[in-house]
């Protein structure tokens, strides 16, 4: 069959156990108290300790800590969670063999929409805060002419004044202390571009008084007396300071609620228990660091008790209506979350939500904490601190998910299928790797028919493909829990299929880039790659007799082995004697009566068959035929 390099989005087949619709149900039900409860106390937490604390020395420290933390979080959960989930949906088998998916790499292309589309609400944000804060500071006169404008004047500068008919040529003579007034005006926050205009360009009749804490011109056009302005040294730092942290608690806000609906829809809509039990652990814990980010932000951006208010309810209770909302979805479209539609909108959704994460992350959090920060600058061993508070969350790998496929191939699923003739090892077919299983027979395979009498089998329920990988692996758990448990000479396990079709693969490049390089060849018949046995429904994969003491570990020998197969499987107690034809009753009266004969570990019916010659009077040809 033909390779597109395809992986699965969801775990092989052999999860459908995990499956279930009423368990799922409660669990979902139960997890939406715990995580409204963990993104509340995330949440509320800092705001509640900046009300208590905020005068301590400390607390300012401790808070910085807490949004380094955060952001650490919020990057690991993009980058390690979110873009990789993203990614697996858009390479399912499902959706990786279609155009234009298979073609070009769009979890990446999303991604940076998503980054894009943040820093656009980020500007427009901060646009609009900019036009809102400083539209209404320019009023003045209003007597049909233009201000003289001036610049805040630093402190110790000289007191000089100018008078009368002085030419608008003329500079005034600065000393050296005056050389730099240009960059400490462009520090208080002054219009630098006009500081000439201010100092020189005064009207005649005009005086310009400075000195340490204001600047005075007077003397206007109209001699309306004197305007005295006065100079700020941090206050327009600390309101340009406040109004971006606003604009970021803001952003952060949209963006974590963002992508906490995208997460809820996916779990209310999931019905895989063995999916669903993990994923509200780490959904607590991220959702109690990531309202500690948010909850710090808040908490420096000094909103209103009402506003406050209203974002924590919002990030609360964000997650637990996105599972309802899940949850409403699927009962009303029995949505099936393998369906290539379904898989391409998670795709897309998580790619987007990957790129809001990382740069509300970088950009909002962390260059905002580490650039921008006084007390950052201040202390080298506070930027110590705060960037091992950073590593500390991506220092921990994330618990796997209980249905990750821990492989390097392929997964089964893409082989599953039984299509076309048989194509098996020949003259014609050459270059076949040899089948990964080469013994058949495990255990004490030279044991007679009598000594082993129980038997159980492993038997397919559906109709695929199973590879030689599968079946040695099959075998390799059972033989062990056998060994251990009834010890190596109480079993017999046999492999009841040999894998002889042989699997064709379009090889690609494996160098970086490759997908651009090479994309295949539609309807190429490809090379072998493996070995598989087609199996049809109720065939038997393995067989295990023992003695009947041993019965409840063959049966659990053979459940362990279940999970190395795809599909569906069923394990079978068996009505005969061993591996033999016979059921118990028939094998112990044909015992009885002297007409079995054993044949290693099955055995032979003698009949009434023979040379009449050979034949003792009022007796069956059972000395003849032995």
């Amino acid at each position: 069959m033909s390779g597109t390099g395809c992986f699965p989005a969801g775990g092989p087949d052999g999860s459908r156990a995990c499956r279930d619709g009423a368990a799922a149900a409660r669990l979902k039900t139960g997890s939406l108290l715990a995580i409204l409860v963990a993104s509340a106390v995330g949440i509320c937490l800092p705001v509640a300790l900046t009300r208590a604390f905020r005068g301590s020395p400390n607390y300012a420290r401790g808070l910085l800590l807490v949004k380094c933390y955060a952001a650490g979080v919020i990057l690991s959960t993009s980058l390690v969670h979110v873009l990789p989930d993203a990614h697996a949906a858009l390479a399912d088998c499902a959706v990786a063999t279609r155009r234009p998916w298979r073609d070009f790499p769009f979890a990446g292309l999303f991604t940076l929409v998503g980054a894009l589309l943040a820093l656009l609400v980020d500007l427009s944000a901060s646009s609009h805060l900019e036009a809102h804060g400083h539209g209404g500071g320019g009023g003045g006169h209003s007597h049909g002419h233009q201000e003289t404008p001036y610049a805040p004047i630093p402190k110790k500068a000289p007191v000089f004044e100018l008078t009368g008919e002085m030419s608008p040529k003329k500079r005034a003579f600065l000393d050296d202390d005056q050389e730099d007034l240009a960059p400490r005006a462009a520090r208080n926050g002054a219009d630098t571009d006009r500081d000439d205009v201010a100092l020189f360009g005064a009207k005649k009749g005009a005086t310009l008084v400075r000195s340490d804490e204001v600047a005075v011109v007077g003397g206007g056009c109209h001699g309306v007396g004197h305007e005295v302005v006065e100079v700020g040294d941090g206050a327009g730092e600390e309101d340009e300071a406040r109004r971006k942290q606003k604009m970021v608690s803001k952003v952060l806000e949209i963006g974590i609620v963002f992508h906490s609906v995208i997460i809820g829809v996916t779990m209310g809509m999931s019905q895989d228990v063995c999916a669903i039990r993990p994923l509200v652990v780490a959904l607590s814990f991220h959702q109690v660091f990531e309202g500690m980010g948010l909850g710090g932000c808040i908490a420096q951006a000094g909103f209103g008790m009402a506003t406050v208010g209203y974002m924590c309810i919002m990030f609360s209770v964000t997650t637990p209506l996105g599972i309802l909302l899940g949850m409403f979805v699927f009962h009303m479209t029995g949505y099936d979350d393998s369906n290539p539609n379904a898989l391409i909108m998670e795709g897309i959704l998580g790619s987007l939500s990957a790129g809001v994460l990382i740069y509300m992350a970088l950009v909002d959090l962390i260059s905002l904490d580490f650039f921008h920060d006084k007390m950052m600058s201040s202390s080298i061993r506070l930027k110590k601190a705060c960037y091992i508070a950073l590593q500390q969350q991506q220092q921990q790998p994330p618990p796997p998910p209980a249905d990750a496929v821990a492989m390097g191939r392929r997964p089964a699923r893409c082989y599953r299928q039984i299509k076309n003739k048989p194509y098996p090892k020949s003259r014609y077919c050459r270059g076949v790797p040899d089948p990964k299983i080469r013994i058949y027979d495990v255990g004490m395979k030279k044991k007679g028919v009598d000594e082993f009498p129980y038997c159980v089998h492993l038997v397919s329920w559906e109709k695929e493909n199973v590879t030689s990988e599968a079946l040695e692996a099959a075998r390799i758990a059972c033989n062990k829990y056998m060994t251990k448990s009834a010890g190596k000479d109480a079993f017999h396990l046999r492999v009841r299929v040999h894998p002889f079709h042989v699997l064709r693969i379009n090889k690609m490049l494996s160098c970086a880039g490759a997908d651009r390089l090479q994309t295949g060849m539609r309807g190429a018949f490809g090379k072998p790659q493996g070995t598989c046995a087609r199996v049809d429904i109720g065939q038997v994969l393995l067989s295990v007799r023992c003695k009947d003491s041993n019965a409840a570990h063959a049966s659990e020998a053979l459940r362990r082995a279940k999970f190395k197969f795809p599909g569906r499987q069923k394990i079978i107690e068996s009505r005969k004697w061993g591996f033999t034809k016979f059921s118990r009753a028939d094998y112990l009266k044909y015992k009885s009566e002297g007409r079995i004969m054993p044949d290693g570990v099955n055995a032979k019916l003698l009949g009434n068959h023979g040379r009449l010659e050979k034949r003792a009077p009022g007796k069956a040809f059972l000395e003849a035929a032995a």
